[in-house]
């Protein structure tokens, strides 16, 4: 059939639809079909006559609505560039009768942003546009999800498609419909429209590349009145641009460069520091956290150091400062001490940076400096070594600075002021109190001891004498001398130290091994005990135990003479060889005190007289001279 019948016929049965006034007609349904039918028509004709009448029927029959549909999408498809462009407006039209396919018709106007033809990718913003007014919503949700990038792996040429849409549809968003979104869509901070497009494009921004995320950023987001000085918003956005680059930071680490992370650390601080959508504390504690303690290491090259510390430093500069808005977003007075206590523990690792570095940018110093002043004051804060290492070195650089003219003679000079404020004090030097030496002689007595713990000095008339200890009693005597804490010996317990057996407790609880206690019939004491207790008899008080050091230097003590024995032999002396001198003339009241702090009153002072004299010592020396003698020999 000819090109004219066909549009003759087509014309002349929708003018018999349309005067038709019951909608669902056969008549128009008739129509309807027709129209359908010749959208695959040979002839261009009839395909615009078909995208200009169908949209008058694709509503009053549902069970013919995905024919037309699919009828229209020929259209767009056609070969004629005039069919094509009409079939792009007829979308539009279709959406505005039937808003069920505005969902559809958007993803195919996205479809289309792909023609090579600069006229008919206008008409199809024009179209998308128009969607947008229509279900803002709706059509900015399509727009996003042809944005994030499918989970599913995709072949090459799959993805060269997708990458290719995704920059058509960010260059529309940010160009095309970026006034229209901003003054009729996204006016709102809660329209649902401007929570589609926000929560669309940072969902995305993790799976993109730097260059899409710039322009998502840069040239979208911030656009939006929803990103406004320190808003969650902003907040969020921050968030999710320090963690991509706390991913990064664990490659670039490894890699000893920071070139994958450099990009959205300046990114972060775009956002912190120039737009200020986000408040720098939350950035700097990212710093904190993950960037500053692999500073001091082999991980970053001399420039990713520099970097950071100037990063650092102007985050410092602003973090802290109380300018807080109406409905903020902003890090409690709690969180920001501890921000503050963080940035000066990092100074010794940012501080080398500085002191390396060429061209210093002092004020930038001078705010490290000052928030330490601060802490110092404030948290009780003291500089351990290193960082006073560390300081003295920069006031040595700030007066080298200021030796050679670099700088300003006021600035170096605060800078000095800061740092002598932050070191502490230099405390007193006080030498230590000079220790009265031990005297490893025996005739000396140690000053430390105190007079009242001792019982008084003999009158100087008494000749002194010295008994020979031996070198392993003078040590143990020594502690005692040096007020180490010993055991008070008394004769009994010197008695085991020759050989009798349990402690000196136990022995004056214990009977005596031969004979009954002190003070009855037949007891037998030993010569040490019958010398100690100077004659006393029982019921008579024993004097107090004084160490052998002490009896050594007491005047009228005893020495005894001990005669050298012919090599081989072992000769035992007699009482008659041991030299007494002294003793006899000794007064009682000059005699040693007893235990209960009185004085002796026996009137037999010498020692063969206490050796030989009355009662219980006659009768132990008769049974037990020589042996005694010998165990006394032995002993000294």
């Amino acid at each position: 059939m000819e090109e004219s019948t066909q549009l003759n016929e087509l014309r002349d049965l929708l003018r018999r639809a349309e005067r038709t006034p019951v909608k669902t007609a056969a008549v128009r349904k008739d129509a309807f079909k027709k129209l359908i039918d010749l959208a695959h028509s040979p002839y261009s004709s009839c395909k615009l006559t078909v995208a200009e009448k169908i949209t008058l029927f694709i509503k009053d029959f549902p069970d013919l609505e995905d024919d037309a549909i699919n009828a229209v999408y020929d259209l767009c498809e056609d070969q004629d560039p005039t069919v094509r462009i009409r079939g792009y407006r007829t979308i539009s039209a279709v959406s505005k009768v039937q808003q069920k396919w505005i969902k559809r018709n958007a993803d195919v106007l996205v479809q289309l942003l792909q023609s090579d033809d600069a006229n008919e990718v206008d008409v199809v913003k024009r179209a998308l546009t128009e969607h947008l007014d229509l279900d803002p919503a709706t059509t900015l949700g399509v727009l996003c999800d042809q944005i994030i990038p499918v989970g599913d792996p995709l072949d090459e040429e799959e993805q060269a498609i997708r990458d290719r849409l995704r920059s058509l549809v960010l260059a529309y968003l940010s160009d095309d419909a970026k006034r229209g979104i901003i003054e009729r869509h996204a006016s709102n901070r809660q329209s649902p429209a401007e929570d589609v497009l926000v929560s669309g494009l940072l969902k995305a921004i993790p799976k993109l590349s730097s260059t899409d995320i710039d322009i998502i950023v840069r040239d979208i987001l911030l656009s939006l009145p929803t990103f406004s000085r320190h808003s969650s918003r902003g907040q969020e956005l921050l968030d999710i641009i320090v963690r991509r680059a706390q991913v990064m930071l664990k490659d670039d680490f490894v890699a000893g460069s920071l070139a994958h992370t450099w990009y959205y650390l300046e990114l972060a601080t775009f956002l912190s520091l120039e737009k200020q959508v986000a408040h720098p504390a939350y950035f700097l504690r990212f710093l904190q956290l993950y960037v500053t303690p692999h500073i001091s290491g082999n991980r970053m090259t001399p420039e990713d150091k520099i970097f950071i510390f100037k990063l650092y430093a102007n985050l410092v500069t602003v973090a802290f400062e109380k300018n807080a808005e109406p409905g903020a977003d902003l890090p409690s007075n709690a969180e920001i001490d501890v921000l503050r206590t963080n940035a000066v523990e990092g100074c010794p690792a940012l501080l080398p940076v500085f002191i390396g570095w060429k061209q210093k940018q002092w004020g930038l110093c001078k705010v490290l400096l000052k928030n330490c002043l601060w802490c110092k004051n404030d948290k009780s804060w003291t500089a351990p070594p290193n960082m006073v290492k560390l300081l003295k070195e920069v006031e040595q650089e700030a007066a080298n600075a200021l030796k050679q003219g670099e700088t300003d003679r006021v600035s170096m000079e605060e800078i000095q002021k800061l740092i002598r404020s932050i070191l502490p004090p230099v405390e007193t030097y006080r030498p230590a109190q000079p220790r009265l030496a031990a005297s490893t002689s025996t005739t000396t007595i140690d000053t430390k001891i105190s007079k009242a713990s001792l019982p008084p000095r003999p009158p100087p008339s008494i000749q002194s004498t010295q008994l020979n200890i031996s070198p392993r009693r003078g040590d143990r005597q020594a502690k005692q001398d040096q007020g180490t804490p010993t055991r008070t010996r008394s004769q009994p317990a010197l008695s085991a130290s020759l050989g009798r057996p349990g402690t000196p407790s136990q022995r004056s609880a214990s009977p005596l091994r031969r004979g009954k206690q002190n003070g009855e019939g037949g007891s037998r004491l030993s010569l040490l005990s019958r010398i100690d207790s100077s004659g006393a008899g029982p019921g008579r008080p024993p004097p107090p135990a004084i160490p052998a050091k002490r009896r050594a230097e007491t005047e009228g003590s005893l020495t005894f003479k001990r005669p050298t024995p012919p090599r081989g032999q072992r000769d035992i002396p007699s009482s008659g060889e041991w030299s007494i001198k002294g003793a006899a003339s000794k007064q009682s009241d000059r005699s040693p005190r007893g235990r209960n702090g009185s004085f002796s009153s026996s009137k037999s002072s010498s020692l063969l007289e206490r050796l030989n004299g009355d009662g219980d010592y006659a009768e132990a020396g008769e049974r037990r001279g020589k042996k005694r003698t010998k165990n006394l020999y032995h002993m000294l």
